[in-house]
């Protein structure tokens, strides 16, 4: 008697019914954990607002629409981060200069004796040790340092208070934005490397005059707007980090 192989036949369409039906329920899942992240990202994203809308301004209660600048970082924190900055830097600098040996070139110099400021060739030595060692240094830490603001939208002192650089409408900045408010910002240091780099002198002059105007610019951010004049000028403010993460995650 010849045996019976198909006794069981597979049915095709049986199958594909399989595949279909785990497709879908597959979908129905990834769909539902997509929607639990988006309502717990949304929920995450307003208890945020609320924390830092206490923050920034205890007793207000108007919305985001009746005062669009009340998420800017104002005045206080601004100075803080700016205060850690200096701090930050000239430890670098000192680091930078006892490694390259320009701190030993200036201290054999000065020495102990202040009488090398009446003695007309050791000023002019001084002068020039200065211009090609020491100013090229601090140039040159200015724009290692305070670049992490262009490439991260912070300095270390803003990493460490949690702030960070967007746009005036509460978006992340362009490398565009950045590199402009921070040609704008550091300006002494852009036009003394412009200067030291061509030799013209009056570059530096330029520099000054355009550094002391935005030093006063600085204090904008006291006014309502909370921007300084190269934030005014770049479109930018100043944010909570976390905070201005989580407004873009809800926006995409």
């Amino acid at each position: 008697m010849e045996e019976n192989n198909n006794s069981n036949p597979i049915n095709e369409n049986d199958i594909e019914k399989t595949n279909s039906l785990q497709d879908f329920s597959n979908n129905i899942f990834s769909n539902n954990i997509e929607n639990e992240k988006n309502n717990f990202e949304a929920e995450k994203f307003v208890q945020q607002q609320e924390k830092y809308k206490n923050i920034i301004q205890p007793n207000y209660v108007a919305s985001f629409e009746e005062n669009p600048y009340m998420w800017r970082i104002g005045f206080g924190r601004r100075f803080g981060a700016y205060m850690i900055d200096n701090v930050l830097f000239f430890l670098l600098l000192l680091i930078t200069s006892l490694v390259t040996g320009v701190a030993d070139r200036m201290m054999d110099m000065f020495g102990s004796d202040m009488s090398v400021f009446s003695n007309p060739d050791k000023i002019e030595e001084i002068t020039l040790l200065i211009t090609k060692n020491f100013m090229p240094l601090v140039l040159a830490v200015t724009f290692l340092y305070y670049s992490l603001e262009v490439i991260f939208a912070q300095s270390l002192g803003k990493m460490l208070l949690g702030i960070q650089i967007g746009t005036a409408d509460k978006k992340n900045a362009s490398y565009l934005q950045l590199l402009w408010r921070f040609v704008l910002k550091f300006s002494s240091s852009v036009f003394s490397l412009l200067a030291l780099v061509t030799s013209l002198m009056f570059l530096e002059k330029v520099g000054s005059i355009l550094s002391f105007i935005f030093f006063i610019g600085c204090f904008f951010v006291l006014g309502n707007k909370k921007q300084s004049l190269y934030d005014t000028i770049t479109k930018t403010a100043v944010y909570f980090k976390d905070e201005l993460q989580q407004l873009n995650i809800i926006k995409q």
